[in-house]
């Protein structure tokens, strides 16, 4: 626990072009003790439906936002979210729209075809997200 950083593996292909499977990470641990999570920040968050899970994954929604991914677009209260760390437009399977809470935020993978993120693990609330990942 006294520890600054944890080291992390990339597993998969969801954060893809930006990580790769194999890529290591280190997990900030101290930093969001000392101000908020940010939008388009790389963290590593524990689903509460899977315990010991450590997913990598980008903030896109902050609390008390309504987000909405519709075909290739996410909006931010009605506001389309410019996201330059894309390779190209991403390919959603359906439409999906949350209120965030006062505590929770959505992550959402750079692969958006090949990710687990908030489509299906929900929001996460602040004490989910063991912090930024650095290289």
């Amino acid at each position: 626990r006294l520890l600054l950083a944890v080291p992390v593996v990339v597993a998969g292909d969801s954060m893809r072009p930006t990580l790769r499977p194999g890529d290591r990470l280190w997990v900030d641990r101290h930093t969001l003790r000392w101000r908020s999570p940010r939008r388009g920040e790389l963290v590593v968050g524990l689903p509460r439906s899977r315990p010991g899970l450590w997913i990598v994954k980008r903030i896109v929604g902050l609390p008390g936002e309504c987000v909405e991914l519709h075909r290739d677009c996410v909006s931010i209260n009605g506001v389309p979210l410019a996201e330059p760390y894309l390779a190209g437009p991403t390919a959603l399977i359906g439409c999906f729209t949350w209120r965030t809470g006062p505590d929770e935020y959505l992550l959402l993978g750079d692969n958006r075809a090949e990710s687990d993120d908030s489509r299906l693990y929900g929001p996460f609330s602040r004490d989910r997200l063991r912090g930024p990942v650095r290289r």
